[in-house]
């Protein structure tokens, strides 16, 4: 039994309920072989209290079939990782959100705005809350997206200098935008500015 034995046992095991195996979904943090025995170590985040059972089952099953005799499965939970290995683990949180999706392009005119906003509607629209935070410095085209054309004159601040989003077509909307007059684009234009 070898380490890459191990790995290749475990690229056929898929997640519960997915089409995908977990050395494809980056599940697998290590996986270590000593005397005969197969350590594997998985970070899982799930509310399915079954999960954690039906992957150990699979897994040890998988590395049965491949000579692993003795085997161990550890599963952690992703805080308990990210707490040992993400530097930016202490950060502050934004309070009330439980899921960021980032959208993001190397150039201008490719549609991360437009891909945002559709994102946003199609959640909410899924009957989740939603919002879009736009940090585009180059062009922040989110307010006319959404009909907040007026937004750098209705935007707020609390006395904490914290932002207070604006409500549009139902999302939470924060722009760059909004802090950008007709002639002061943030960083080598903007929407309002003729670029050279």
């Amino acid at each position: 039994m070898t380490e890459e034995v191990a790995r290749s046992a475990l690229a056929r095991v898929t997640y519960p309920g997915l089409n995908s195996d977990i050395v494809a979904l980056g599940l697998v943090r290590s996986v270590t072989v000593r005397n005969e025995r197969v350590h594997v170590s998985l970070t899982v985040s799930t509310e399915r209290p079954d999960v954690p059972d039906l992957l150990r089952a699979d897994i040890k099953t998988a590395l049965h079939g491949v000579g692993g005799v003795r085997s161990e499965v550890q599963i952690l939970a992703p805080e308990r990782w990210a707490r040992k290995s993400d530097p930016w683990a202490g950060r502050g949180r934004m309070a009330g959100v439980k899921r960021v999706i980032a959208v993001g392009a190397g150039k201008g005119g490719a549609g991360k705005s437009t891909v945002a906003v559709n994102l946003a509607l199609a959640l909410r629209g899924a009957g989740l809350m939603s919002g879009v935070m736009d940090a585009d410095i180059y062009g922040s085209s989110v307010p006319v997206l959404v009909g907040l054309e007026d937004g750098a004159t209705r935007i707020q601040m609390t006395a904490e200098k914290h932002i207070l989003p604006l409500d549009a077509l139902g999302l939470s909307v924060v722009s760059f935008g909004f802090f950008l007059g007709p002639e002061s684009p943030g960083s080598g234009g903007g929407p309002w500015s003729e670029r050279p």
